[in-house]
Parts: C-alpha cells; sequence; structure tokens
C-alpha cells in the first residue's frame, strides 16, 4: 500500500467511500481491516514537492505543506473548540512561521483534530526521503534532519 491510499483508507474524510478502498487487497479483506475504514482523522503530508538548494527554502516548502493541512480544517475554529489562544495561534501558522512554531503546529494540528473527533490521529508522511536527498546532495543534511526531527519528536 503506498501513502495515499492508507491515507484514503483510515481518513475520515474519505468514510463515504464504504468498502471500495483496498477492498480487492488483502489488507481490505480483513474484517478487523474493514473496521478501520474510515475512522481516523488523519493528517497526511507529502514532501514530494520539497526540493531546494539551500536549507531556508526546504524550511519554506515543509512550512507551506504544515500551512496547506491548517488551511484544510478551519472548520476546527468554529464554535468553542479551540480557546482563544489557540485561535489566534492557529491562525498564525504561515509559511514564514519560525521553525519553533513549525514543530508546535504540527503537535497542535494533531491535538486539536483529536479533541474534534475524539480519537487519536494518524500523522501519515509521504515521499519523506526527496528532501532527505535533496539535504545530502546540497551539504545541509545535519540541520535539516535536526529540522526535521523536531517536526515529529513529540512526547504525546
Amino acid at each position: 500500500l503506498n501513502m495515499s491510499m492508507l491515507n484514503c483508507f483510515f481518513s475520515n474524510k474519505y468514510a463515504v467511500r464504504g468498502g471500495s478502498v483496498c477492498k480487492d487487497l488483502a489488507f481490505g479483506k480483513k474484517k478487523n481491516n474493514r473496521e478501520l475504514q474510515g475512522t481516523y482523522p488523519v493528517i497526511f503530508l507529502s514532501f514530494a514537492a520539497v526540493k531546494a538548494d539551500q536549507l531556508s527554502e526546504a524550511k519554506i516548502q515543509i512550512k507551506q505543506q504544515i500551512a496547506r493541512v491548517y488551511e484544510e480544517n478551519r472548520y476546527l475554529l468554529d464554535g468553542d473548540l479551540l480557546s482563544g489562544n489557540e485561535k489566534k495561534a492557529y491562525n498564525e501558522v504561515n509559511l514564514h512561521m519560525g521553525d519553533a512554531e513549525a514543530a508546535a503546529a504540527l503537535n497542535n494540528m494533531s491535538m486539536y483534530l483529536a479533541r474534534y473527533y475524539g480519537r487519536r490521529v494518524i500523522i501519515l508522511l509521504d515521499e519523506y526521503d526527496t528532501p532527505m536527498q535533496e539535504a545530502y546532495v546540497h551539504g545541509y543534511w545535519a540541520e535539516f534532519t535536526t529540522f526535521v526531527r523536531s517536526l515529529f519528536n513529540v512526547d504525546v
């Protein structure tokens, strides 16, 4: 299974598809797996297009992905799910945010979605190797891996 298929399988955004995703694969034929289909909030990030000669550009491209996730989930701002401070922080997420804010943003979105749906969130990262290879080739490997580690290294 590729990451896009996993996203379509688990994500509650695609629940209306019923049993159509993965139905012909061994994975989709197992009853326990079918019961999970369309039941989780999913954050799907693809780093396929993150190609940069410089660390700063790679970071901006990743921050664009995070900002896109925030745009897709703006319904979370409706009602009282988020506090005033959380709404303020939510609205400050953009491609120019600092590294610490980017790391917090991904963790916060996971927390907001879990609160909204009452379930833990699945985070799928596709094509993570593309920017890693770029970082290695262009000489910013150590700095880039530190940045990426900060995005996903959160105690839950």
